[in-house]
């Protein structure tokens, strides 16, 4: 059965589907709240049944709904299953593990089929890494926002989490719910709620910690004390903004902050003395860097490919050195720095395109992201008067969007859910899209912005900040520690769109969300969904 197989194997044909994205001509048409609520609700308590759909609860579960403590979510991963609802709890396992056991419940399925999970509880990626029949997809997002904790795998990537062989097993009815689990390194000794990132459904936000592990064995889930060679997957979640004018792009990590200023801002062709647009570049830089504390930094400098090694080298580190004694004299005293120059032999984009060659020449700011995570240093310059304010809630938000060059009867409603902060500096967006076209082909909510992630995505969503003209991109987990020189690393943290489950038949409804490294500083954004179509003037909620 093709329409149950893994996200990454259930791609259809862009050529046979409609791509709706940023040739879309777009009606905004703003109404009355018809979305629905976002937040995780806490459910009424039974504990977790096993690991089995078929054998039932295991001794002592009582029947009922949800266990004590858990969050529930709509399960949103295929467009061809009968409603269902996820409740997840959160458990510590001795002083260094986390057990995440996840509830699912149909009132309406009858047959394994209606509402069958199969490849919908994986970490998405092209290749096999990931056992499509098991809960391996689940991460929790660290207190700083900006780690990925996975659970945990052996060397034949087989995880201490549960597993179906036969799917059938992921297959929910009224009759009988599926109930799951996966073992989880424990968060920092005083955290007491965690943000959870699933594959199947919204994130599950603020779900409490109890101290109440469930008995792993029926789970089918070796103890990870007795799994000495099992080890948990950490990887970072990046946050990327950038200013409209190109001139600063920030990367940020659990640890690291990088600020990549623009050398066609900075510098002449060619040349290593700044120019008079750099002083506002480096003093906005600068005022960054007094306020996150940091005590040393590292600059360094890149070129394009044009040229030769013997232009570029030097040129690099010539750069890297004027930036340095510009921000020395800018910063406060006990601040060291090192430079170095790399020529061409670290690009970030391609050079054989004039966009990808500029993003290539810049010199990068490097330093540790502040540990104390109440500190906001400035992004850019004040904001204008009026750019900001109270804005309005998602929910209130629709459009409909229009016609493409190769298909004029495209059409579709958007209708916003949620734009809600979820931990620190990440927030929610959340949206609904309906296929009005009238046609046997189904609706892709695949946008046509260039795709730097593993697999098609919402990846080309941003939001930017009315007040200071800052473009957050979608968060991605970043794999380079793990995956071959070379490979895709970059895992969009949002819908997939190119799973076939993200085609929208006519007249039905998909739900589509995207993680965004907002600042908590920031409180309004205007929402960019593609290209073209843009809600203005967006409230933050939580």
């Amino acid at each position: 059965m093709s329409d149950h197989l893994h996200p990454s194997l259930r791609r259809s044909s862009l050529s046979s589907r409609v791509a709706v994205g940023a040739a879309l001509a777009v009606l905004l048409l703003v109404g009355c709240s018809t979305g629905g609520d976002v937040t995780g609700t806490a459910a009424p308590a039974t504990p977790p049944a096993g690991a089995n759909a078929q054998d039932g609860p295991p001794a002592g579960a009582s029947g009922g709904n949800a266990p004590a403590g858990a969050v529930e979510r709509e399960v949103v991963a295929d467009r061809d299953a009968l409603p269902a609802t996820a409740s997840l709890t959160l458990n510590r396992l001795g002083d260094h593990h986390l057990v995440a056991a996840v509830r699912f419940t149909s009132e309406e399925a009858t047959g394994p089929w209606d509402s069958n999970l199969f490849g919908f509880t994986s970490f998405a990626t092209p290749g096999s890494e990931y056992p499509q029949e098991a809960l391996n997809g689940l991460f929790w997002i660290g207190p700083e926002g900006r780690s990925a904790h996975l659970t945990y795998f052996t060397e034949d990537r087989s995880c201490l989490c549960t597993t179906f062989e036969d799917s059938h097993g992921w297959g929910i009815t009224r009759e009988q719910p599926v109930t799951a689990a996966a073992v989880l390194p424990a968060p920092p000794e005083g955290v007491t709620e965690l943000t959870v990132f699933s594959p199947f459904s919204l994130p599950f936000v603020d779900v409490p910690i109890g101290d109440q592990a469930p008995d792993l064995a029926a789970y089918g889930i070796t103890h990870p004390d007795q799994a000495p060679a099992a080890t948990p997957e950490v990887f970072p979640l990046l946050g990327s903004s950038t200013l409209a004018d190109g001139s600063e792009t920030v990367r940020e990590n659990a640890d690291t902050t990088d600020v990549e200023l623009s050398a066609d801002v900075l510098f002449a062709l060619n040349e290593s003395t700044l120019t008079p647009a750099a002083d506002e570049v480096l003093a906005r830089t600068a005022r960054r860097l007094d306020a996150d504390g940091g005590t040393h930094v590292e600059i360094a400098g890149h070129t394009d490919s044009s040229g030769n090694d013997a232009i570029n080298q030097p040129l690099s580190e010539r750069r890297a050195e004027t930036v340095r004694a510009a921000l020395a004299q800018r910063v406060g005293t006990g601040v060291t720095f090192t430079t170095a120059g790399y020529g061409s032999t670290r690009p970030i984009a391609d050079n054989s395109t004039p966009e990808g060659a500029r993003q290539n020449r810049r010199v990068t700011v490097s330093f540790p992201r502040p540990t104390d995570t109440e500190q906001s240093p400035p992004t850019s310059a004040p904001a204008a008067p009026g750019a900001a304010g109270a804005g309005r809630p998602m929910t209130e938000f629709h459009a409909t969007v229009t016609g493409a060059p190769d298909y004029p009867d495209a059409k579709a409603e958007l209708n916003g859910l949620g734009l809600e902060r979820i931990a620190e500096d990440v927030v929610l967006l959340s949206y609904t899209m309906t296929n009005l076209r009238d046609s046997t082909e189904d609706l892709s909510p695949f946008w046509t912005a260039p795709s730097t992630t593993a697999l098609s995505s919402l990846g080309g969503t941003t939001a930017t900040d009315p007040a200071t003209g800052r473009i957050y991109q979608t968060m991605n987990v970043d794999r380079a520690a793990v995956v071959r020189e070379g490979s895709y690393h970059l895992h969009c943290a949002c819908t997939i769109t190119s799973a076939g489950a993200m085609f929208v038949p006519y007249q039905e409804t998909g739900t589509l969300f995207a993680l965004l490294p907002v600042p908590d500083s920031v409180s309004v954004l205007d929402v960019n969904i593609g290209s073209d179509l843009v809600f203005q003037g967006a409230r933050i909620t939580g």
